[in-house]
């Protein structure tokens, strides 16, 4: 089935999604699972496969499966093409490992309760992998590092997208028996009243995790500057206030770190990669 007749599919429910990313006028190949390259082989992400750049991306999916798989990539898509959002980005390692989790987990609280809304199957789906993921964690009794980190993105998705569920329940109960509730809180409250805007997010996120923001970090986006044919990419670092303050989606809540304010003009043009 060629990708046009997914589309198709999919536009019954969500028109809005698919015509505006076929407005764009760019290339979307959609291909069968089997067929993705082995970077992806061991990857956990169960339904679709996301690569994206500026002209072209590809989507592998289970073709037989339920369409919401393709429509959470579709959303991710969405808001990279049509809504010009923000991807962390470190101009050393582009995104991946822990900021590529990162990345992931926050564009979650933001497309999979759009996946369900228009595809309550997806529901099940979500829940599950919770279930599971809750499951593995359990039978690891540490608390530190990359484990509590994931603890705290299972957290974040069981809130955004099935809070009234019983594995949301579970999920908090685990939370509370490592003793990481009120750091959860903390930090959750501060990702949701802020999730518009992507380089705070980030920006507590490293606070967090590591106590400080690396230089090279930072998100990158698309932009389309006039007399220029087609969108570039441009990259800033976190601590490029100045840049950052006149990206409609980040926060002013960056003018300032350790109480000086940041200056600089730290930007650069990046090259797509995988997503």
């Amino acid at each position: 089935m060629h990708s046009a007749s997914f589309l198709d599919r999919i536009a019954a429910r969500a028109s809005h999604i698919t015509t505006a990313i076929e407005a764009t006028g760019k290339s979307l190949t959609i291909l069968d699972k089997a067929s993705a390259p082995q970077r992806f082989q061991f990857n956990d992400r169960g339904g679709a496969f996301l690569e994206w750049g500026a002209r072209q991306a590809t989507i592998w999916a289970d073709l037989d499966q339920p369409l919401h798989h393709i429509f959470h990539a579709l959303l991710h898509l969405h808001r990279y093409w049509v809504a010009g959002v923000p991807q962390f980005w470190d101009q050393k390692r582009g995104c991946e490992g822990m900021l590529y989790e990162a990345e992931r987990n926050f564009e979650h609280l933001v497309v999979i309760p759009v996946e369900i809304t228009y595809f309550p199957e997806a529901f099940g789906y979500w829940v599950f992998y919770a279930e599971k993921k809750l499951f593995e964690f359990e039978r690891d009794k540490r608390s530190r590092g990359n484990l509590r980190t994931k603890l705290f993105q299972l957290y974040l998705l069981a809130q955004a997208a099935f809070p009234c569920s019983q594995v949301a329940d579970s999920i908090t109960a685990a939370v509370r028996g490592r003793g990481l509730m009120d750091e959860f809180t903390e930090l959750a409250g501060i990702i949701f009243k802020n999730y518009h805007y992507k380089a705070f997010v980030l920006e507590s996120l490293c606070l967090y995790g590591f106590g400080d923001v690396p230089t090279s970090v930072g998100v990158r986006w698309m932009e389309r500057q006039p007399d220029e044919e087609g969108e570039q990419v441009y990259w800033a670092s976190l601590k490029d206030y100045q840049t950052l303050r006149e990206l409609p989606s980040l926060p002013l809540s960056l003018a300032h770190v350790d109480g000086s304010r940041i200056e600089t003009t730290s930007v650069g043009r990046s090259a797509l990669g995988p997503a």
